[in-house]
């Protein structure tokens, strides 16, 4: 009797298993098909991408090497684009720059900063380049508040650039804003972070010693001023 009814059950678990397959199996194998279809795509995208990556990569390598570099990367411009692109203009900018091409630099620098689909790391260093150049060249004090404002933002902790963007900003609050209070509070991070590199230290100290001296100069010329008479 039991054989007879373990029958029954596998016949019944045959019927179930094979109505299943007739009402989803199209679907089942419609997936696993898409499904391999999409593995295939994505691996065959990748290999394009690390390819192509490769290939620009080269491209800049073989124009810095060159006799001149910057000639190089403006030839190779129209093969790059992306990181490689914008890492390309950062290195023109440069170039640029240390020749005092300032106008040209800066234009370059705004170009990347205000990429789209570059990586936030190229854009964020370009905004600081940028400001770094134009407020170099000499601006009015309207136009220094502006530019601190741009440069502060990048000395949020998260960020690659906070340490130079800090002593940036910094030189811009004590020379131009005349407010050596908030350079010296600027410059705290770079002269104390483990990771800030030994030159942009250095450089901190020398700022934060003189904006010392300014601030103290402040508040003795406030503490000299003569009370009005009552």
């Amino acid at each position: 009797m039991s054989d007879i009814l373990q029958d029954i059950d596998d016949a019944l678990k045959h019927e179930k298993a094979e109505k299943f397959w007739k009402e989803n199996g199209p679907y089942i194998l419609g997936g696993a098909l898409a499904l391999v279809v999409l593995t295939g795509v994505f691996t065959a995208w990748n290999n394009w991408q690390q390819s192509r990556n490769a290939a620009q990569t080269a491209q800049m390598v073989m124009a810095m090497e060159s006799g001149s570099p910057e000639t190089g990367l403006i030839a190779a411009m129209p093969h790059l684009n992306g990181q490689h692109r914008a890492m390309a203009l950062l290195q023109i900018a440069g170039a640029k720059a240390q020749a005092g091409k300032n106008a040209e630099a800066l234009k370059l620098y705004r170009e990347v900063a205000d990429g789209r689909g570059v990586p936030a790391v190229w854009r964020d260093l370009a905004a600081l380049s940028a400001v770094r150049t134009e407020w170099g060249a000499g601006v009015d004090k309207a136009r220094a508040q502006v530019l601190f404002n741009e440069v502060k933002k990048l000395t949020a902790k998260k960020n690659p650039w906070r340490l130079q963007a800090g002593v940036q900003a910094a030189m811009i609050a004590g020379d131009s804003l005349d407010d050596p209070k908030t350079a010296l509070s600027l410059l705290r991070a770079p002269l104390t972070d483990e990771a800030t590199p030994p030159a942009l230290k250095e450089k901190a100290k020398v700022l934060d010693h003189l904006y010392i001296n300014a601030s103290g100069a402040v508040k003795k010329s406030a503490a000299e001023k003569p009370e009005p008479k009552g």
